[in-house]
């Protein structure tokens, strides 16, 4: 059975694993509209009320950085969690391979790949101050998690002195995720040796990366301190 560390317990931004980078902080008064769909006709193809929408399944995974950021970066928005159902029933995610995805694929012009998680924002054209004197266009619809990560980067002021390092670090994180992921639905016994053999120098390489200091990439929060402290949150988990 593959082993569950997807539960959005224990994923609070207020707890930072040693040696991660800080975790991201939110701020007073902002809070996300959280819709748990448990039917088809409530996972959108368009912003709900207006607000910018990620759509995801009612998991941490690929989701949670994304969330994180938005936290961080002190919008309104709307967080809509897919009910995948049983993992061993027949139904298992059809709410959304079945029924939704063809809709959002046929009603929402602007996302090109259909996959989750993918994020809603006000349409091309329309264009808003990101706080640090740059405006930026309204994007319309993103999918692909780390898309929609550096967009919220760019849009949010969240690229911080250096967005190729933040670029290295969304990949670099990724890649380790993916790594330990993978073994946690296909072959969980092979993490005790991987843990044992393998981590330890991965860990060490992002240990030297962070050093002495609060932040990745910079002097502030990033999208790519969103990104690996969720990684580490699952290893800690683990």
């Amino acid at each position: 059975m593959p082993l569950n560390f997807d539960s959005e317990s224990d994923a609070s931004p207020t707890k930072s694993p040693r040696g991660a980078a800080a975790s991201p902080a939110r701020p007073a008064g902002k809070r996300a509209t959280v819709v748990v769909a448990t039917d088809a006709g409530a996972i959108p193809a368009t912003c709900v009320d207006g607000l910018p929408t990620l759509v995801y399944w009612n998991i941490c995974g690929l989701g949670q950085a994304a969330r994180y950021a938005l936290e961080a970066a002190g919008v309104d928005y709307a967080d809509v969690r897919i009910d995948a159902g049983a993992a061993d029933a027949a139904e298992y995610k059809k709410l959304w391979l079945d029924d939704a995805k063809p809709r959002v694929d046929r009603d929402c012009k602007a996302l090109d790949f259909p996959n989750l998680p993918y994020y809603l924002e006000e349409p091309l054209g329309v264009t808003r101050s990101n706080g640090m004197g740059v405006t930026v266009d309204g994007l319309g619809a993103l999918s692909q998690s780390n898309t929609i990560l550096k967009h919220l980067g760019r849009a949010h002021g969240l690229l911080g002195d250096s967005p190729e390092r933040v670029d290295l670090f969304l990949d670099e994180a990724t890649d380790l995720d993916n790594a330990i992921t993978g073994k946690c639905y296909r072959d969980a016994a092979s993490l005790k040796p991987y843990f044992e053999s393998e981590l330890p120098a991965k860990l060490a390489r992002w240990e030297k990366c962070l050093g002495d200091k609060t932040f990745l990439a910079g002097a502030s929060l990033t999208v790519a301190d969103c990104k690996a402290y969720e990684v580490f949150r699952k290893i800690r988990r683990l």
